[in-house]
């Protein structure tokens, strides 16, 4: 199976309409359907790729019709329709428990980025059959990372 980039665009957009959906749901927030609205705005210009050109047949349409999507979710953050909503959250104590419990091991995820693109980088360089394998021909290894 060949992992296209594409594939990551849709996983993007799907979690994207899901935080969505969850921000209309949510009664706690006073702008659920302007913070809903930026979230479903948001995914759904993740699912837009080469496909679009095609159905509509003019590139320059769809260009013009994604930036103004984003002028409209910027209007809609910067005027303030993007609001948190209200979460159960943890207790200070909670909090400092588990920052105890978990001590230097909070920092792995944040490390283990950087390293794990590094190594991707050098690994797909190095053994480009797998690369290709992967990915298919064509996409550079800081890409597929």
């Amino acid at each position: 199976m060949i992992v296209k980039q594409e594939m990551l665009y849709w996983l993007a957009g799907t979690t994207l309409l899901i935080i969505a959906v969850m921000s209309w749901r949510d009664n706690h927030n006073p702008r659920r359907v302007t913070t809903g609205l930026f979230w479903g705005i948001y995914g759904l210009l993740f699912f837009i790729g080469d496909w679009t050109y095609q159905l509509i047949g003019d590139r320059r349409l769809v260009n013009i019709s994604v930036g103004i999507a984003v002028v409209g979710m910027a209007l809609l953050a910067g005027c303030g329709g993007v609001r948190l909503g209200r979460y159960s959250q943890r207790t200070v104590q909670q909090r400092e428990a588990s920052a105890k419990r978990l001590a230097s091991r909070l920092f792995i995820p944040a490390l283990a980025i950087p390293l794990v693109t590094v190594v991707g980088v050098v690994f797909f360089t190095f053994i480009p059959s797998i690369q290709q394998q992967l990915f298919g021909t064509g996409n550079h290894a800081t890409l597929t990372t």
